[in-house]
């Protein structure tokens, strides 16, 4: 490259994962295998995750659909050879808020002999316009050193990854710092990134929040004569039809959207609609809001 007319490319974006999956091995000696894989795995592909579940010490891959997350676990076991065991796909559900709202959050405790203490104050307000929550300040106080702005905001992105409702990262959101208070020789970082998180938390709690589940764009390739049956299977998962084109030798193209949810298990259902003869795409969407009847069972599971 000419360093007088250097190339700059422009920044690869990559989407969230949308559904996950708990991995076993089979015994503890195949887990150090297992990590290694899932870390070879991870380096080549950039929408691949995996994480251990703090709560129930469970290893949890991570994809963009049920198909992706079949393809790892056969890579797993054929290319990497890991005896192991998969629970069932899940969707990752995503957390957020319908309306603006404004709380403090305190931490005032005695650890190894001494005060620790932090207050401050947190707006959060819905953002459709960003997938990933956003931190702002808004205070001017020269008692707000560089490190404790920063305790602050790693207090409240944390509590927006850990989600409040369920456990599932928040989204659509932006996060303004906009009250802190300070006590001499008691304020502390980690006091202000606990209180950071408390201040999250009760300001989510107030602000509506819901629930998202994430929405896929479709397009059905389907012989005219089963379109009628397909048409009657996508209304069952909750499908919105966009629009019904005409393809190439009396064959029909549906396009539309339709919650992730619903789509497990669809290659072979499609297949025995149309008796093999029909093809489908999925691809990411959006976000949108569960129906509360759903809601309320999945927070119940």
């Amino acid at each position: 490259c000419n360093e007088a007319k250097k190339i700059i490319l422009e920044k690869m974006h990559f989407p969230q994962t949308l559904v996950s999956m708990a991995v076993e091995p089979e015994t503890n000696a195949e887990r150090e295998r297992l990590e290694l894989a899932l870390a070879t795995i991870a380096r080549e592909d950039p929408t691949f995750r995996y994480a251990y579940d703090e709560e129930t010490g469970q290893l949890i891959v991570s994809g963009m659909g049920e198909l992706h997350l079949e393809i790892i676990a056969n890579r797993l076991v054929n290319e990497f050879k890991v005896r192991m065991r998969t629970g069932e796909p899940r969707v990752s559900y995503r957390e957020s808020i319908r309306q603006k709202a404004e709380e403090w959050g305190e931490f005032a405790q005695i650890l190894g002999g001494k005060p620790h203490f932090g207050r401050v104050r947190l707006s959060l307000e819905p953002d459709r316009s960003r997938l990933e929550p956003v931190f702002s300040n808004e205070v001017r106080d020269q008692m707000l050193s560089r490190e404790l702005l920063k305790a602050i905001e790693e207090g409240a992105l944390s509590a927006a990854q850990s989600g409040v409702l369920a456990a599932y990262p928040s989204i659509n959101l932006r996060i303004t710092l906009t009250g802190f208070e300070y006590r001499e020789g008691e304020t502390t970082a980690p006091a202000c990134m606990a209180a950071a998180s408390a201040a999250y938390r009760a300001a989510f709690l107030a602000g509506e929040p819901v629930l998202l589940e994430p929405l896929m764009a479709f397009e059905i390739t389907t012989p005219e004569e089963y379109l009628g049956a397909i048409i009657n299977d996508l209304n069952r998962r909750r499908a919105t039809i966009g629009e019904m084109l005409e393809g190439h030798a009396s064959s029909r193209i549906i396009r539309g959207t339709v919650p992730l949810s619903e789509m497990f298990g669809y290659a072979t259902a499609v297949r025995s609609l149309s008796q093999g003869r029909a093809s489908y795409v999925l691809e990411a969407h959006t976000y949108q809001e569960i129906p509360e009847d759903r809601a309320k069972k999945i927070l119940l599971v």
